[in-house]
C-alpha cells in the first residue's frame, strides 16, 4: 500500500443525507442505479418525496414499502459519500 493510505474505509461520520425536495432527479436516478430497487411505485414515491417534496403521507405507497426503499437508498448514498472520502 502507498504511504499514508489506510486499509480500512473511512470511519468518518457524514451528516449529509438525502433531503426532501432538495435532490435532483439525476442524483436519484444515479443512486437508484446502484440498487436493486425495481418497483416503479417505490421509485416514483422516492422521486416525488426527494425531488418534488411530497410528504410521505401523500404518496400512493405503503409507508413500509417507502421506508424499505428509502433505507436502501440511504445505505447506497452513505457508501457513495465514503467513496468520495477515499484518496
Amino acid at each position: 500500500m502507498a504511504k499514508g493510505m489506510s486499509k480500512q474505509p473511512s470511519t468518518q461520520q457524514y451528516v449529509h443525507t438525502l433531503v426532501q425536495s432538495h435532490e435532483t432527479e439525476l442524483k436519484l436516478d444515479l443512486l437508484l442505479s446502484l440498487t436493486k430497487i425495481d418497483s416503479e411505485d417505490v421509485i416514483t414515491a422516492l422521486k416525488k418525496h426527494y425531488v418534488d417534496g411530497a410528504p410521505v403521507r401523500n404518496l400512493d405507497i405503503s409507508q413500509q414499502a417507502f421506508s424499505r426503499g428509502k433505507n436502501r437508498l440511504l445505505e447506497v448514498y452513505k457508501i457513495v459519500q465514503q467513496l468520495n472520502d477515499v484518496k
